[in-house]
This record gives structure tokens, sequence and C-alpha cells, in this order.
């Protein structure tokens, strides 16, 4: 904190003249229209759920964030029917040293279970509850 005055004082504006880099001045245009693109390819519609809340949900022993790292897990095997690497921020700023970790979320384990909630969900089968409920079960252990 006392060196982050001293810091900051020797901080200096940069300025960026593109016209001396044409290349970038022409893979501007292209990458706004891919970006634009992309943009309008996207949807977000905010849902909200009373059905179940933070406290139910740590009182059965389930992470509200795990929940959501699955069901985002579900919707991209929906979506695409293959799961991608994500990962998501984990602080250790509560201990000596710490710093930003990442939880890696995609596993074979929650991949069986994306499978098996996506065969639950087609058929509803007992085999496929009961494979939903193995890797929760384990989850708790």
């Amino acid at each position: 904190a006392a060196g982050s005055s001293d810091a900051l004082a020797r901080l200096s504006h940069l300025t960026f003249d593109l016209s001396t880099l044409p290349s970038v001045r022409q893979a501007m245009g292209p990458a706004r229209a891919a970006f634009a693109a992309l943009s309008a390819n996207n949807d977000l519609v905010p849902v909200r759920f009373d059905g179940v809340g933070g406290q139910a949900l740590r009182a059965a022993k389930i992470p509200p964030d795990s929940l959501m790292q699955m069901a985002l897990q579900l919707a991209q095997w929906r979506d695409q029917h293959k799961l991608v690497a994500t990962y998501e921020t984990a602080t250790t700023r509560r201990f000596l040293h710490g710093r930003t970790e990442t939880i890696r979320s995609c596993s074979i384990e929650v991949a069986a279970f994306v499978r098996a909630m996506d065969e639950l969900g087609s058929t509803g089968s007992a085999n496929a509850r009961h494979k939903v409920a193995a890797p929760i079960a384990l989850a708790k252990a």
C-alpha cells in the first residue's frame, strides 16, 4: 500500500499512432465485422428460478456455484453435443500469499453426469436415474 502511490506517480499515458501501422488499421475492419457477426449470433435470456434457493442447496450439501457449473456443462452438451474445457476463477486471498487460482469444471465425472442427465431427460429410465445419482453421491462423500 505504501509503495503503490510511488508506482502510480511513475505511470504515463501511452499514445498509439495507428497511422504508422497500416496492417493494424487494415485488420481492424474485418475484426469489427467478425465481432459483430459473433455478437449477433448470441442470445442471452436471464431466467429467474425460485424453486430452490442457495440455502436449500447448501442444506443438501450442493454448492450453488457447482449447480450452475453443471447446468452450463449440460447446456453446452445439449447444444453442441460435446464438452469443452472450462474454468472458473477461485481466490485464495484469505490465505498467506493467496492469489487467484483456476477450477476446472470439465472432468470425467462431469462428462458422466452430463451424459446421464441427457439420457434421463430423453428416457427417464431407472438406469439413467442411477447414473445421475452416482456422481452426486460420490461428490457428497
